[in-house]
């Protein structure tokens, strides 16, 4: 059986965990939303970037491949770095999903080592 104390600090460290999950929690829905958000502005600007940055020479913005018409590399660059933007923000929303889960893993773990003995 644990003392009061045992169990005044054990509540205390249980506090700071659910703190710190929130905090985690808070960050990854900023992410999510950040990488949402800045998809969504890039794919609506698409169109007008791409005609300035084809000098005019695209005239039909909706047409599938305009991006590569007249064989721009600019085309090439800007959706390569925009895929590469997209890998980085996935791969980390899956790592701060995979931290998550572990930690509720090893909360749970904990909960039934220590479940039996207080009672």
């Amino acid at each position: 059986m644990r003392s009061r104390e045992e169990r005044v600090r054990a509540v205390c460290c249980r506090v700071a965990q659910m703190r710190r999950q929130r905090r985690l929690r808070a960050i990854t829905a900023g992410a999510v939303a950040a990488s949402v958000l800045v998809t969504a502005v890039l794919a609506v600007q698409m169109p007008e970037r791409m005609r300035a940055v084809a000098g005019n020479e695209v005239e039909d913005v909706q047409a599938a491949a305009s991006v590569f018409r007249n064989g721009g590399a600019a085309g090439y660059v800007l959706i390569g770095l925009l895929a590469f933007v997209l890998g980085i923000c996935v791969t980390m929303l899956c790592f701060r999903i995979r931290e998550l889960e572990k930690a509720r893993t090893d909360e749970e773990k904990r909960e039934d080592d220590h479940g039996g003995a207080d009672r």
